[in-house]
Parts: C-alpha cells; sequence; structure tokens
C-alpha cells in the first residue's frame, strides 16, 4: 500500500461526513493529502481536505495547522489562476505563522507567494 493509500484510508476510518478532524493527528494527515492532491493536480479534493483540516485545527486552536492548511488553500487558489484569493490566503497563513511564531510555516508562505506573484505578474519592479 502507498503512503498515499494508507493515509486515504486513515482518514476514510476517522471520517464522519465532512465533519472537521477530530484530533490532531487527523487534521495533519488531512493536510498532507490535500499537499498530496494538489500536487497531483485532484484540486477538488485538495481544497476538501484542506478546508477540513483547517476547520480543525480552528476548533483545536493549532495555529501550526491552521497555517498549513491556509497554506495549502492558497496552492489550490493558485492552481486554479485565481491570484488574488492565493495571496490572500498565503497573507493568512504567513500572518499566523509569525502569530504562533513558527519560522517554517512562515516560509513556506512567503515562498508561495513569492511565486503567486510572479504567476499573475503582480510583482513591482
Amino acid at each position: 500500500m502507498s503512503n498515499r493509500a494508507w493515509i486515504l484510508t486513515v482518514l476514510a476510518a476517522a471520517a464522519v461526513a465532512g465533519a472537521p478532524c477530530t484530533a490532531r493527528a487527523e487534521c495533519a494527515l488531512r493536510t498532507v493529502e490535500a499537499f498530496a492532491a494538489a500536487e497531483l493536480g485532484e484540486l477538488t479534493s485538495a481544497e476538501r481536505q484542506a478546508r477540513r483540516a483547517l476547520a480543525g485545527f480552528e476548533a483545536i486552536d493549532d495555529p501550526w495547522g491552521r497555517s498549513l492548511a491556509l497554506t495549502v488553500r492558497g496552492i489550490v487558489a493558485r492552481a486554479l489562476a485565481r491570484t488574488d484569493v492565493a495571496i490572500a490566503l498565503l497573507d493568512e497563513a504567513e500572518r499566523v505563522g509569525k502569530n504562533a511564531a513558527h519560522p517554517l510555516t512562515v516560509g513556506i508562505a512567503q515562498t508561495l507567494r513569492g511565486y503567486t506573484h510572479l504567476d499573475g505578474s503582480t510583482m513591482v519592479r
């Protein structure tokens, strides 16, 4: 069984028809699955998993997870050429990461926001 198949199996067992995550581990797995789905172009699935992860991380007040889930949502928006939405989500991911002093999530959000600016030709020259 591939890593992704294992993640999907675990999430299926934990899922309750669209409910947010109930534990940090489940929310983290949803975020990983959302990243994987986005990379494979499965944007609907990626957005759904990222939204569920975000709701769960908000419910358990986990800023690290919120920042990562917001980042995945930004990745999905970027892939859909929704530059303004992507930048807003990545700005929020950076803000949440900075407030929680999580430099890794801040760096990921900043890097992806830079690429998004390049995609949308919104760079200041």
